[in-house]
């Protein structure tokens, strides 16, 4: 077998699984913000770690009432420069209503299905560029 016709085989491969890796994340963020409950969430402190270039970074803990009158704790994925967020602020966020644990802020990140989406098509584009490659490989 050709060296060309590995490395095209290679890339299908590779296409395929970015492909439907994609396609999940976009499903998986989409069922996540359809079935979550929103609500809003107080800013209780912010945790400072320091980052390796020397400067700060800042990650809210937020506190929040369930439907059912549970207060429930979580660390925000989000991490700013500055102090973005201050104790008392409220922000939206998502939460499972069946695992009170799975929270998140409520950004344009937390409805990103289009970046799963802008995966899968960048895992298409590199699968039919392999397909092509070896259905139509020059002759010689």
């Amino acid at each position: 077998m050709k060296k060309s016709t590995i490395l095209n085989s290679i890339s299908l491969v590779i296409g395929f699984i970015v492909m439907v890796y994609g396609v999940d994340l976009a499903w998986q963020t989409h069922m996540f913000v359809e079935t979550s409950v929103h609500t809003e969430a107080e800013v209780v402190r912010n945790i400072t770690t320091e980052a390796t270039d020397g400067s700060y970074r800042y990650t809210p803990v937020l506190r929040f009432e369930t439907r059912t009158g549970d207060f429930i704790e979580f660390t925000s994925r989000l991490k700013t420069k500055g102090l973005d967020y201050r104790k008392g602020e409220l922000l939206p966020i998502y939460y499972n209503p069946y695992n009170t644990k799975q929270a998140v802020v409520d950004t344009t990140d937390s409805n990103a299905w289009y970046l799963g989406i802008g995966i899968a098509v960048i895992g298409a584009l590199i699968f039919l560029w392999s397909v092509i490659m070896l259905l139509f490989k020059p002759k010689k």
